[in-house]
């Protein structure tokens, strides 16, 4: 989503010396307003972010193919959405996905998305959560995860064959 930013004129008439303020973005703190503080409702913000992006997948890849949403049971606890979209490449995932304020939508007003949170809101419900690339013929599997300095962190789990179609799945399990 295209966001509307205006330039503003500032004068600093006497100023005699200027500093833009940062983030410290390697700190548990910031990270912990991110996961905490960003989204009021825990369990709705993943499952609403989810799923628009598996539907923004839905329109970027042009297929008739609709997502899939499999709620949690007894015997598979956990809340999965799968899309037939696009998928995203390693580079992708280690770059853009896991980067907050980073997104692929800021240049677009068809899509939902486009603040660079939606992809980690997982983290608003639990510590851990998996997602899974399915790209021309190859499954990678990432955990995302809460480390012991709290800070939030991806691994690769494992790769393999698969005659799945391109697309993502996002596994979030459920307490009960």
């Amino acid at each position: 989503m295209k966001l509307a930013t205006a330039p503003a004129i500032i004068e600093t008439q006497g100023s005699t010396e200027q500093t833009e303020f940062r983030v410290n973005a390697n700190s548990a703190k910031l990270f912990d307003i991110l996961q905490n503080s960003l989204y009021t409702d825990k369990i709705l913000a993943p499952v609403r972010e989810y799923i628009c992006n598996a539907y923004d997948a839905y329109k970027e890849a042009g297929n008739n193919v609709p997502f899939e949403v499999f709620v949690p049971h007894k015997n598979a606890p956990e809340w999965v959405v799968r899309d037939y979209g696009p998928s995203m490449t390693h580079e992708k995932v280690m770059g853009l996905f896991i980067i907050y304020l980073m997104s692929s939508k800021d240049d677009s007003n068809d899509l939902i998305g486009g603040f660079g949170t939606g992809s980690k809101s997982g983290f608003a419900y639990t510590d851990q959560f998996t997602v899974i690339t399915y790209l021309d013929g190859t499954m990678t599997r990432y955990v995302c995860y809460i480390n012991a300095q709290r800070l939030p962190e991806i691994s690769v789990v494992n790769r393999a064959p698969t005659d799945e179609p391109n697309g993502l799945a996002i596994q979030l399990p459920v307490r009960e």
